[in-house]
């Protein structure tokens, strides 16, 4: 009689304590982004990151980035600027140096930070001599260098300032 009860009581308990609405279905994890869930459906996002193959082993399918099954690469070919420009040191401290290799033409250049915001622009100036910018007041980070040829041109270098 023990016996029967036992059975039953861990087939009841079985019944009444199963998961059931549980969803096995795929999640994101990651650094930045997110999960959300509603009835039978499910939304899963991330920021940041770039689109690469998933890998499948039957149950468990890991995609890194976005979740999609096709996608198209697409290379875009710059047209060739015929202008030596040089751009150094990178990664500098206190100055950077721009030689230009440009008779007689004249450029403007425009220094802006990670957020886009300009922390130094000097406008038409002469290619035929080198500049040099000094960046002892600028914080730590990454800027961009945008050099503008004949107010149509432009040439973009990412520039580290170290301390």
């Amino acid at each position: 009689m023990i016996r029967i009860f036992t059975i039953f009581f861990l087939s009841v308990f079985q019944f009444v304590f199963s998961q059931t609405g549980f969803i096995t279905s795929p999640q994101v994890i990651s650094n930045a982004g997110g999960h959300l869930s509603q009835d039978n459906y499910n939304v899963s996002f991330t920021i940041g990151e770039i689109a690469i193959e998933s890998y499948i082993n039957q149950p468990i399918i890991l995609t890194q980035g976005f979740h999609q099954e096709n996608y198209q690469v697409t290379n875009l070919d710059e047209p060739p600027l015929h202008y030596d420009i040089s751009v150094f040191p990178n990664p500098t401290q206190n100055q950077l140096n721009i030689s230009f290799d440009i008779p007689k033409n004249t450029a403007t250049i425009i220094v802006t930070d990670i957020l886009g915001g300009i922390v130094y622009s000097k406008p038409d100036i002469l290619t035929d001599e080198d500049l040099i910018i000094e960046l002892e007041s600028f914080s730590q980070g990454v800027y961009w260098l945008e050099i503008i040829l004949n107010k149509s041109e432009r040439i973009i270098y990412q520039i580290q300032k170290i301390n």
